[in-house]
C-alpha cells in the first residue's frame, strides 16, 4: 500500500499507523527547505514573508480569524507549495490512501484526491492517523 501524509508540521512517526509492513511505503510531505525525497519525506519551501505575517497576526485572534480567509491561510499556502513539486505528483499518482493528521494538510490531500478523481483514480483520504488505520484495515 502506498500511503501520502500531507503534515505540514511533520508529525509522522513510525507508531503513527502501525499497520503498515515492509512492503507498504509512507511519503511525508511537510515545510522545510525544499528538497527531493529524503528518508519518505518531501519538504517543500514556505515563503519567509507570508510565514512572518501569520506568525505576527497569530498573536491576535480577530487577525487569526481574517488570516483563514486570506490567500495567507496555511493550508492554502501548504497546498499551493505542494501542487509546484512534482516528486508529490507521482506519489499522488501510486497512492492508495491519503492521510492530513492536522488541519493544514486537510486542504492539500482533500485537493490532491479531487484531482484524481477528476482525472478517473479514485484514492481515499481522511483525516488523522486513527481514520487512516481504519482505513488500512478495511482494505486489507
Amino acid at each position: 500500500m502506498n500511503v501520502v501524509v500531507f503534515s505540514p508540521t511533520d508529525s509522522y512517526g513510525p507508531d503513527a499507523i502501525p499497520a503498515l509492513d515492509g512492503n507498504d511505503t509512507v511519503t511525508i510531505v511537510c515545510w522545510g527547505a525544499a528538497t527531493e525525497l529524503d528518508d519518505g519525506r518531501i519538504r517543500v519551501a514556505e515563503g519567509a514573508l507570508a510565514a512572518r505575517l501569520v506568525a505576527a497576526a497569530a498573536r491576535n485572534v480577530l487577525a487569526r480569524t481574517i488570516v483563514r480567509a486570506l490567500p495567507l491561510d496555511t493550508g492554502a499556502r501548504f497546498w499551493r507549495a505542494t501542487r509546484s513539486h512534482p516528486g508529490i505528483t507521482e506519489a499522488v499518482r501510486h497512492a492508495d490512501l491519503i492521510v492530513a493528521p492536522e488541519r493544514d494538510g486537510g486542504f492539500a490531500a482533500w485537493s490532491w484526491r479531487r484531482l484524481a478523481e477528476r482525472k478517473g483514480r479514485r484514492i481515499t483520504a481522511v483525516a488523522g492517523y486513527p481514520a487512516a488505520r481504519t482505513a488500512i484495515a478495511r482494505a486489507r
